[in-house]
């Protein structure tokens, strides 16, 4: 069985932090899919709004030149806010995921 500090790995592409260290020992002894599967669509919440900061850090950085298309910044930060977009990683992953980490059901809506 594939443990949540794993899942996370694997989702996020970096090192699990100590909050999903914390959340897999909690969970990990009573594991389930459904608590495997919210650790995960947590991982990839995380990632997708960790890599819009950078990137958003990095536009703003670069100022008025990252404006044009022929910028490679201003074409990361088009894409970077498109995947933002993605139902599979859209914030509201956060809201489910919590749901089913405190025993309650996806709530209406989920995926």
């Amino acid at each position: 069985m594939t443990t949540a500090i794993s899942i996370f790995t694997l989702a996020s592409g970096a090192a699990a932090p100590l909050g999903a260290v914390v959340v897999s020992r909690i969970f990990l002894s009573h594991s389930s899919a459904n608590k495997a599967e919210a650790l995960v669509r947590l991982a990839v919440a995380h990632a997708v709004a960790s890599s819009t900061q950078a990137v958003d850090l990095i536009y703003d950085a670069a100022g008025a030149p990252a404006l044009f298309e022929n910028n490679p910044i201003e074409r990361c930060f088009r894409d970077v806010h498109a995947t933002t977009q993605h139902i599979s990683t859209t914030s509201m992953n956060y809201d489910a995921a919590g749901r089913v980490l405190l025993g309650l059901s996806w709530g209406p809506g989920s995926l």
